[in-house]
């Protein structure tokens, strides 16, 4: 992933746009951003990140010293609005993700966006 920024934006985020509209404060979901910073001790073999689908899916191998039938599950997969990676700036997070917020308290809502 060489672009820091997330591979979509939302639609209803225009970051040249400074004006809100009220229909965008009324709808109103709940936006998941994962910023990724892998370290030494989370191999790369333990994850994988799914740009396309905005997944990251984590391998959790099942422990079978104990001797007995495990059914643990193996695999976790968790989605996500947009997936920034290590190279990405404060600067570009904060403006994708809490200016909108940021612009919607100063217009009187409620800081949804």
């Amino acid at each position: 992933m060489s672009d820091s920024r997330p591979d979509s934006v939302p639609s209803d985020l225009d970051l040249n746009d400074s004006s809100s509209s009220t229909q965008q404060h009324q709808s109103s979901t709940i936006k998941v951003y994962g910023r990724l910073k892998p370290s030494k001790k989370l191999a790369h073999s333990q994850f994988n990140i799914d740009t396309v689908n905005k997944a990251v899916t984590f391998f959790v191998p099942k422990d079978l010293s104990a001797g007995y039938i495990n059914n643990k599950k193996e695999t976790y997969e968790f989605k996500f609005t947009g997936l920034f990676d290590q190279s990405a700036k404060q600067e570009e997070i904060f403006e994708i993700i809490a200016k909108p917020i940021v612009d919607s308290v100063l217009e009187g809502y409620n800081g949804q966006h």
